[in-house]
């Protein structure tokens, strides 16, 4: 069975059973969404935190001449 096909299945039920599918998906697709933007802003950011922690060359090269 194809996605049209169940599609279809869904056209003949009541408005209620539609309304009820149509949420549910909805929220499913929020829920992606969301997992996958935290998901990468907590990656984006700890890559950031490490190279933060990287000394720069000129405060190296201002060290060595204190």
């Amino acid at each position: 069975m194809g996605l049209l096909d169940q599609i279809e299945k869904l056209r003949e039920k009541p408005e209620a059973t539609r309304r009820r599918v149509a949420i549910m998906v909805t929220s499913l697709i929020v829920l992606v969404v969301m997992g996958i933007w935290i998901t990468l802003n907590f990656a984006l950011n700890h890559q950031f935190e490490e190279k933060s922690n990287i000394a720069s060359p000129f405060s190296v090269i201002k060290d060595i001449f204190k």
